[in-house]
């Protein structure tokens, strides 16, 4: 519920302030891109994490 009255809010900010919502999306898109390339550096760390075992078990047999 409290999301609910947090979201009215904001869209009666957004109805007041056409600013507040351009800098809320500019705000939210900057958020996505970080979590984007973070979530790259974890994919690349985990593939190369994968490898690695792989390599150990090829090696150990």
């Amino acid at each position: 519920m409290m999301m609910m009255t947090m979201m009215a809010v904001v869209v009666v900010v957004v109805v007041v302030m056409m600013m507040m919502m351009m800098m809320v999306i500019m705000m939210m898109m900057m958020m996505m891109m970080m979590m984007v390339v973070i979530m790259n550096k974890v994919n690349m760390k985990m593939k190369a994490m994968t490898k690695m075992k792989i390599m150990v078990i090829i090696s150990d047999t």
